[in-house]
């Protein structure tokens, strides 16, 4: 466990594991504190805690860190690793400011040795800008960045994608192609609501874009794009939910869940219930092959289903994919609310197929602390202690301590060993 150093700078509540860079470890694990003070009330910090990450070390102890200059930003509430943007080798990361502080602008942060590098803020002019964004490979050696906006105007939420680096200060007006909601309350790009990868094995990645207000979530494939304005029904592939009101596309993740060598995805509906139960919540896995997605569909296609355990626990509110046991096909952790003050992760190894429940898990990880972290922050998974199996890392941002304070926050680190 990584424990914060001040009250309320709610470390933990964004976090990523950063690609591999060259000559160093295999994987980086990026903390974020929105509520960070240094540089000013609220301004935010990043650190990296390059592998092996062993027992006892303390928020100081990173590898490299950053501070934010402007007061009220909330800088690491969101951590994105969006892949090597600008082609220097090393992967870059997107940090996003804190929806709590109506924060507007985010930033690019091109990475180089040892942490250095650049930051690119860029600004949507509107609060609820940066939770969500990916990069993509369009082939070519060439990678776009798509940035998501959950509040743009009055929620109807914006994705806006460069195919060319953003300069530091642009607007997002400046991005080729403009993505928007249909309605005000849509929330396209819901908070982690973007992830890209090739679907069928051409080189060229898609985008997987939630918008869990209508029950949905869309996939956009680079042959459908054009620059320019669009709404996102008109471009994109659209898979719906089961039923209305089910959050449909609130957490989505891209695997190899079958080992066929292609990436499919997992997509969550946590309030979606049964005859028994209400908001049980489910998640369903889509498997991708060499022919492609030509159309869309619904919860019903899915080559999996994973019903949660009992009512009222919103199964599937945050996922992470990973493989932790060496043999090259993906698994899935999700984790469900018991209730506000305790929380359970569940972890099923792939392959995934058929009707599941939470009986079929491979392992059950309970609550960190009884009256903590009942609704997690966020989590991810990457190797931590170089056995070569993917480890579960899971921000608490909201954790307090007697010794510290109020929301000092906390990331955990759970060795899968090859469960």
């Amino acid at each position: 466990m990584i424990w914060g150093a001040y009250s309320k700078e709610r470390f933990g509540t964004g976090l990523t594991g950063l690609a591999s860079n060259p000559g160093g470890p295999a994987d980086t694990l990026v903390i974020g504190a929105p509520g960070e003070a240094l540089s000013g009330t609220d301004a935010g910090w990043i650190g990296a805690y390059s592998t092996p990450i062993l027992e006892g070390i303390e928020k100081r102890d990173s590898d490299w860190q950053s501070y934010f200059s402007t007061g009220g930003q909330g800088a690491g509430a969101a951590i994105v690793d969006v892949g090597d943007i600008d082609g220097n080798g090393y992967g870059d990361l997107w940090v996003a400011g804190d929806l709590e502080k109506d924060s507007d602008e985010g930033h690019l942060f091109l990475t180089a040795s040892s942490g250095s590098g650049t930051q690119i803020e860029v600004s949507a002019g509107w609060p609820g800008y940066g939770y969500s964004a990916a990069g993509l490979e369009l082939g070519g050696g060439q990678r776009a960045l798509a940035l998501g906006n959950i509040g743009w105007l009055h929620n109807t939420g914006a994705v806006w994608i460069w195919t060319s680096l953003p300069k530091d200060g642009d607007p997002v007006y400046d991005a080729e192609i403009q993505l928007y909601g249909s309605n005000e309350g849509d929330l396209l790009s819901w908070l982690h609501g973007l992830e890209s990868a090739d679907f069928d094995g051409d080189g060229i990645d898609g985008l997987l874009i939630s918008e869990p207000a209508t029950d949905s979530l869309y996939l956009l494939e680079q042959s459908t794009w054009a620059t320019g304005e669009f709404g996102i029904s008109d471009v994109a592939l659209r898979f719906e939910g089961a039923y209305e009101d089910t959050q449909f596309g609130n957490s989505a993740q891209t695997g190899d869940f079958n080992g066929d060598g292609y990436t499919d995805w997992a997509v969550s509906a946590p309030r979606q219930s049964t005859s028994t139960w209400s908001n049980v919540g489910f998640a369903y896995v889509f498997l991708s092959d060499a022919s492609g997605w030509t159309s869309g569909g619904d919860a019903g296609d899915a080559d999996a289903s994973i019903q949660g355990k009992g009512g009222g626990t919103s199964f599937g509110l945050g996922m992470a994919t990973g493989d932790t046991n060496g043999d090259e096909v993906s698994d899935l952790a999700a984790f469900q609310a018991l209730d506000k003050d305790k929380s359970t992760i569940w972890l099923f190894a792939g392959p995934l197929e058929g009707a599941l429940t939470h009986d079929d898990a491979t392992a059950e990880f309970g609550a960190i602390e009884d009256g903590e972290c009942g609704w997690l922050s966020n989590m991810t998974m990457l190797d931590v202690n170089g056995d070569q199996m993917d480890d579960l890392a899971i921000g608490c941002g909201n954790t307090s301590t007697a010794e510290v304070g109020s929301w000092v926050g906390v990331t955990s680190i759970l060795l899968t060993q090859g469960l």
